[in-house]
Order: C-alpha cells, then structure tokens, then sequence
C-alpha cells in the first residue's frame, strides 16, 4: 500500500511538468505554423535560461535579431525557456535551422541559423520561404 502511494504522489508531482512540456511543444508549433515554416521532425524542446543582461556581443544579437523579428526577448530576460532548434524544410538553396524560445507558454523569441555565415542569425521574417 505504502509503494502505491508514494507512485501516486510521485505520479501527480510529475504530471506538471509533462504538461508544462506539452504546452510549450504546442506554443511553438503554432509559432512555426504562423511563420510557415515547415519541419520535418519531432520537436524535443530542451529547457535553456534566457539571458539576464544582452551585453556580451551573442546577446547583444540575439537580441537585435529577436527585435527585427518582431520579439521582445528582454522582457524574459533571465528566466527559464522551452527551446528547439530544428532544420527548416521550405527555404530554398541552403540549409537553415530555426530556434524557438518558448517561456511562460508564449514565445520569447524565434529565429534563423545559418552556419556557413557570419553572424548566421537572421531575423524570421528575412529568410524567404517556398
């Protein structure tokens, strides 16, 4: 008797986290879906910690880049986010990734990679897609 409780109470601390996942995973293919960007895998979303202060030179284009997106990345400053980073499969010619930060159930920040350049973070909406 005492196992089955201590698996009950273990079952409802954990149950949410498991939603918290799973409303995060749906905040950010809803994301992907307004910015029609298509994916052609099953999204893991990892937990990251949004940077405090956007001084350094990656947070200061990260943020840069969040912002010509339409973002407001600093209004998370420092706090926990959902985050994916996934190949997109409708850009043409390259092959781009795109990371998602989800945080409180909406997104903090969406934006595009491109390895073989320098930054290689590009602002959603300058990528063309098909």
């Amino acid at each position: 008797m005492k196992k089955l409780w201590i698996t009950a109470i273990l079952v409802f601390m954990l149950m949410p986290i498991s939603l918290l996942l799973a409303s995060d995973k749906d905040v950010i293919l809803a994301e992907l879906e307004r910015l029609n960007i298509q994916i052609s895998t099953d999204i893991q979303p990892y937990e990251t910690k949004i940077p405090t202060e956007f001084n350094g030179q990656y947070e200061a284009i990260l943020k840069s880049v969040c912002q010509q997106g339409g973002y407001d990345i600093s209004s998370y400053a420092g706090k926990k986010a959902m985050t994916v980073n996934l190949p997109i499969e409708n850009i043409t010619d390259q092959q781009f990734n795109i990371v998602v930060f989800s945080c409180e159930e909406r997104i903090a920040c969406a934006y595009i990679v491109d390895k073989d350049s320098v930054p290689g973070m590009f602002a959603v909406n300058e990528i063309a897609r098909e």
